[in-house]
């Protein structure tokens, strides 16, 4: 050994890591974005153990964790997001278990004369769940009084919730502050590729 040079490396020790947070964010594409955070070192993996039928057997820990990321997953799709922009702001309410949207109310008090129109502030915004989009309709008691109430609020618009209203009626209209006028009804929608053709099928 004497007379020979020798190199003496430290080793190199890999430290498996594992995420204890998981973020998701809702993409234009309708993909989702998982951001992982506050790694911690990671316990000692276990060889996988096989019953008689030659399945693997998971213990409950990875059960859970697995369940704990499709509940959050599945969260982020069903949620109404709605944020109250001034004090007078009245979140969106389904009146009964079968209601298909949720009442909208308006912030403050409105006149409006007979053939004349307004835009309405609600003092809210909202996100809508993943694959969605809102329509704003007329509550029907509404309609029959000789109102025309409309509009679409897009995925990704996060301004005040606003009620075009037309009164198309002869007389005068009021609402009071916090009178539920229209409704929010979420509609699933798909926006696929555009692609020009020359002929189509023909009408059946």
């Amino acid at each position: 050994m004497l007379g020979q040079n020798w190199i003496i490396r430290q080793p190199t020790v890999n430290i498996p890591m594992q995420p204890t947070e998981v973020n998701t964010r809702n993409l234009l594409n309708d993909s989702v974005s998982l951001h992982f955070e506050n790694y911690q070192v990671a316990s000692a993996q276990e060889q996988t153990r096989y019953n008689s039928q030659d399945h693997g057997i998971h213990d409950d820990d990875d059960k859970e964790r697995t369940h704990r990321i499709a509940v959050l997953l599945r969260e982020e799709e069903d949620i109404l997001y709605v944020k109250c922009l001034t004090r007078t702001a009245i979140l969106p309410q389904r009146k009964t278990e079968g209601a298909a949207g949720y009442d909208l109310a308006v912030s403050q008090s409105y006149h409006i004369p007979p053939y004349g129109q307004a835009m309405l502030n609600t003092g809210i915004s909202i996100k809508v769940p993943r694959g969605t989009y809102a329509r704003i309709a007329p509550r029907s008691s509404y309609a029959m009084k000789g109102m025309i109430i409309g509009g679409v609020i897009d995925p990704d618009y996060r301004g005040e919730i606003k009620i075009l209203v037309y009164n198309y009626s002869d007389d005068d209209i009021d609402f009071a502050e916090g009178e539920s006028i229209a409704q929010i009804i979420l509609e699933c929608y798909k926006t696929p590729p555009i692609i020009q053709v020359h002929d189509l099928d023909k009408t059946k």
